[in-house]
């Protein structure tokens, strides 16, 4: 391998590690303290021997495992 290329592959995975570190885009419409609260008042509402199941985020759409028939 050159230097040339060692270099061009060394920046670009170094921009991706930096890029992977920043604050996933899901939502941005309510502050972390308000979720905080949410768990909060759940919690106490549950007590200590309760269970709290809650519903996730729906599967995306685009993935599918593969059958070969």
């Amino acid at each position: 391998m050159t230097r040339f290329t060692l270099l061009v592959t060394l920046a670009i995975a170094s921009i991706a590690s930096l890029r992977a570190q920043d604050r996933p885009p899901f939502q941005d419409d309510f502050p972390a303290e308000e979720f905080v609260q949410r768990r909060a008042r759940v919690m106490a509402a549950i007590g200590t021997d309760g269970i709290a199941i809650v519903q996730g985020a729906p599967g995306v759409d685009g993935f599918k495992v593969f059958r070969q028939s």
